[in-house]
């Protein structure tokens, strides 16, 4: 059932830095792109080809560099936050796994954890695609010191002067500031409920908030320095149904639950009905994909709130099928 295309939701998440970012440039200092002394130590992860990296390092301007938010970054960052959400509203644990090698989820959709489900596991493929976002605003990129520390004495790390004396560990990285970067996210084959535990992941991006103020979530390196904040904001958000019916415009917001009702018992879907009407518009159908209905979001707050409610009303009436037994698997790894 999972391997077809049965429906789909779509949205853009806008991120603007509120603080200095950095997300490093992995190939810098691989022998494709050796290191040199005076620059900086790292640099932000960008999609230029290793020539145009080092003309940009032997000019010493970095502005002509295109940056992007690698999606895979963006996802871990999403699905970790998505983790504390639930075993924060759960404490017990049992809506989610304990990740590493002795994870419970190396099975089938229906025996997989809430995280699992949404973002995938070794036994099942994640509902969620983050893409690599695309640079909507340009900023300023600067460079910052910083002194090394050392772990074992907790001072600023030494190293030895070539006149045989210490100095302090200075490095520096490459920081951007003031950049907007929108990323595409689409959920296929979602359940209603999984886009609610998503619309948590995205009020704390402060996406439905309309005042300036950075989010609970960080971003890239140097958390705990103040750096990686971030506002976020939602738009362009639409679901798309597939089905042979070329008559029907007017649809209802339905997850697998209501699609596939016959697939329930063997997939663990839940129906989140009922569920206010006038959510979506009349949906758009192209002449050549007529099985394909686009319907955009009317109101996008009202429309992830509905969301929500439906995996508060799926967590509070425990209608999750694998709860029981993901209980019990809890017991043994937590050692309660």
């Amino acid at each position: 059932m999972l391997k077809k295309l049965v429906n789909e939701c779509r949205f853009t998440l806008t991120l603007r830095t509120e603080s200095p970012l950095l997300v490093r440039e992995g190939r810098y200092g691989s022998p494709q792109i050796e290191k040199k002394s005076g620059v900086p130590d790292s640099f932000f992860v960008c999609r230029n080809t290793p020539e145009e990296i080092r003309k940009a390092i032997d000019n010493n301007n970095y502005s002509n560099l295109s940056f992007y938010l690698p999606g895979s970054s963006l996802r871990g960052v999403v699905r970790s936050h998505a983790e504390k959400i639930v075993r924060t509203l759960i404490p017990e644990g049992s809506l989610c796994c304990k990740p590493g090698n002795n994870t419970t989820c190396k099975g089938s959709y229906k025996n997989s954890c809430v995280i699992c489900k949404l973002f995938g596991s070794m036994g099942s493929a994640g509902r969620i695609q983050i893409h690599d976002s695309e640079t909507l605003k340009k900023g300023i990129d600067f460079e910052r010191y910083g002194n090394a520390i050392d772990r074992f004495t907790g001072s600023v790390s030494e190293k030895e002067k070539a006149d045989g004396g210490k100095g302090g560990m200075l490095f520096s990285n490459q920081l951007l500031k003031d950049y907007v970067f929108t990323s595409r996210i689409v959920i296929r084959n979602f359940e209603i409920w999984q886009l609610g535990l998503l619309a948590y992941v995205l009020r704390d991006f402060h996406a439905f908030s309309g005042n300036d103020e950075p989010g609970l979530i960080t971003l890239g390196f140097g958390k705990n320095r103040g750096l990686g904040r971030v506002k976020g904001s939602i738009d362009k958000v639409s679901v798309v149904y597939y089905n042979r019916n070329l008559e029907t415009k007017t649809y209802g917001l339905m997850g697998m639950g209501e699609m596939e009702p016959l697939s329930s018992d063997s997939y663990g879907f839940i129906t989140s009905g009922p569920l206010p009407n006038g959510l979506l518009e009349e949906a758009t159908i192209e002449p050549e994909t007529p099985y394909r209905k686009q319907c955009k979001v009317k109101d996008n707050v009202l429309f992830f709130k509905t969301c929500a409610a439906a995996w508060n009303k799926a967590v509070d009436n425990s209608e999750f099928s694998a709860l029981s037994t993901l209980k019990e698997r809890s017991k043994v790894l937590h050692g309660v």
